[in-house]
Parts: structure tokens; sequence; C-alpha cells
């Protein structure tokens, strides 16, 4: 008798334990739902702590950790997760994205194929291993895997943006405009895509690029390179102040932005008539690597 009274303690006990940890990882849930991850990561540290073998606990306290940039613990969590479950492929995935971010590429694909073997059904896995593979420059592949998330989810701006990119950097220009187009039409709050177009159409010198970079900026207004965009091609319409404006801008939100530097300094070189300024920027962009303004220097600084 006594040992059966002990028995439904204990599972009493389990179930107690259980309930609250159940507790604790819903209240974490509603923080992390409410941006607040810190304590987000409080509740599911006490609810790891009652039950640790909750794997849903491990990724979403991983999730936590990587929206405030805490990637090697987001790792560690994703990595305790599988452990728990090896066949849920969300723990791979997001395993994949971390690494993606710590510019593991090779890692990250990995982690993505495998997500991928586990269910072939999600898009997201696609898009996100065809974004590594064009980090290595296989748009070729890269492509493959954007038109299998699209044949997944034909809804997936982000799919139809990447895969134009990949276009764009094998010159099927064309091609590349019509997947960006499709991208803003699911989203038109998209400013990637905006920017894409707008860089494309650059490539082909066509002016209309200004109306994408217009609406980047508007969607976007701390999108520094796509005031370097249209500032370039405000200096290829010859309209300089317009052009050294948007330089300006450019190194006010991004002060490590070489290229611009390397421009602005150009330009007040060879328009402006203003030497002293303009060799100081091609220093500035110089010793930030940009190789252009080092040649630059040699020709009108020395």
């Amino acid at each position: 008798m006594k040992k059966y009274i002990l028995l439904n303690l204990m599972f009493l006990l389990n179930n107690i334990y259980f309930s609250q940890s159940t507790i604790d990882y819903d209240l974490g849930m509603e923080k992390y739902q409410a941006k607040k991850y810190n304590e987000a990561i409080i509740f599911f540290n006490q609810a790891i702590k009652l039950d640790s073998n909750q794997f849903l606990c491990y990724i979403n306290r991983g999730n936590s950790k990587a929206k405030i940039n805490d990637l090697e613990g987001a790792l560690l969590d994703f990595e305790s997760s599988i452990k728990i479950d090896s066949t849920n492929a969300l723990s791979y995935y997001n395993l994949g994205v971390t690494k993606s971010k710590l510019k593991r590429t090779q890692e990250a694909i990995i982690d993505f194929n495998k997500a991928i073997e586990i269910n072939p059904r999600d898009a997201h896995s696609y898009c996100n291993r065809g974004m590594e593979k064009a980090k290595l420059k296989a748009y070729n592949e890269a492509i493959l895997d954007y038109d299998n998330a699209i044949k997944l989810d034909s809804n997936l701006a982000a799919a139809f943006n990447n895969r134009g990119n990949s276009k764009s950097k094998l010159n099927e220009y064309s091609s590349a405009i019509l997947d960006f187009n499709i991208a803003i039409k699911i989203d038109s709050t998209y400013s990637e895509a905006f920017y894409n177009r707008g860089t494309t159409k650059l490539k082909f010198q066509d002016n209309t690029a200004i109306i994408d970079f217009n609406k980047t900026i508007e969607l976007n207004p701390y999108f520094a390179a796509a005031y370097y965009n249209r500032g370039l091609l405000f200096y290829f319409q010859n309209n300089i102040n317009n052009a050294i404006e948007d330089f300006n801008k450019t190194i006010e939100i991004n002060p490590n932005y070489g290229e611009a530097y390397c421009n602005r300094g150009i330009l007040k070189i060879t328009i402006l008539n203003d030497k002293e300024n303009g060799c100081l920027d091609l220093v500035k962009s110089s010793k930030l690597g940009i190789t252009n303004a080092t040649e630059s220097l040699k020709l009108y600084c020395h």
C-alpha cells in the first residue's frame, strides 16, 4: 500500500512539473511574440529546467538568442533540440539560417540539405539553400533551388527576388526583371526587390531605375546602397550635385561604404575642383580596401 501511494505521489509530482514547464513555455512564447527576447529566454530556461526533453523549448530559446544576436548560443540550443528529436526539420533549418548569419556557408548548406531530406515540401529550406549557393557563385544551382521553392509556394516573394538576383548575375536581365516584378506584385512593400530591379536596370543604363531606387528609399530610408546606386545614376545623367548628395547620405548611413567615398572624391576633384577634400575621400576609400581609390590616388593626388 505504501509503495502504491509513493508511486501515485511521484506521478502527481511529475504532472505538476510537466504542467509548470508547459506554463513557462507558453509564457516564453508570449514574451517572444512581444519581442521581449531576454524575458522569453528566462521562461524557456525555467521550462527546460523542469523538463529537459521539450525540444520546442530549445528551438524557441535558440530563436530568442538569435534575435539578440547570441548566434553561438542559438546554435547550441538548436543542436540540443536535434539530440532530443533528430527527425525535426525545423531544427536543421534554424541551424542553417544561423550558420548563414555566421558566414559558415558550406555548413549551412549541409543543414538545409538535412532539412529538405526530412521535409522535402518546405519551400523556405530550398530558398535558403539557394541563397547559400548564390554566395558561392553557383548561380545555376541556386536557380534550381528557387525553382523548387516556387513550385512549392508560388507566393514566396523571396524566392522570386533571389532567383532574379541570380539571373542578373548571369546577365539574364530581362528574365531577372520579370522575377522582381512578380516579387513586388506579391509584396508591394518589398524594398529589396525594388532595389534589385533598380540595380539590374542600371546595368543596361535604363533610367527608369531611379523610380525603383526612389521607392526603395521611401520604403526604407536607411537603405545605404539605394542612395549609392541612385547617386551613380545621377552621375551618369551628369546631375553632379544630386550625385554628391546621395553619396553624402550613403556615408552618413554607413561610414564604411568605401565606394561612396571613392566616387565622391573623384567628383570633387574632377568636377568641383576641390582636390584637397577629394583626395581625403580617396585616402579613406583606399583604407577601406577599394582598389579603384588606390589607383585614383596615384592619378590625382601625387
